[in-house]
């Protein structure tokens, strides 16, 4: 799926379930002294890269295509966006608005408390 036409993160596949078998860690805890910030075109080749494989996503071939970021790098931030993302569904459940199916790397970073 492109980013214009993208699969809902309730999907069955690598984003839904994900997003189901993320656990409630604390954010601080999961971020370490060497995180790196992702820019949207970054986030953009992250998500498409996530989007075009079934779970659990090939990490070498995630960081293949975002091209700037290692295989570790692309977990890391993968627990970081899916957490967001669970957050934001759980936010539109309780006010009955459309949950997202992407976010953009600055709505990940405000979820993180990260400027």
């Amino acid at each position: 799926p492109s980013m214009k036409n993208p699969a809902p993160a309730t999907a069955s596949g690598a984003l839904g379930t994900i997003v189901k078998g993320m656990g409630s860690g604390s954010m601080q805890q999961m971020m370490s002294p060497a995180f790196d910030f992702w820019s949207e075109e970054e986030n953009r080749l992250f998500v498409s890269a996530v989007e075009s494989q079934n779970f659990p996503p090939e990490w070498k071939t995630v960081s293949a295509r975002v091209g700037s970021k290692t295989v570790e790098q692309c977990s890391s931030y993968a627990a970081f966006y899916y957490k967001t993302l669970q957050h934001r569904h759980q936010q539109a459940a309780t006010t009955e608005a459309q949950p997202p199916s992407h976010l953009t790397a600055a709505e990940v970073y405000t979820f993180l408390g990260v400027s």
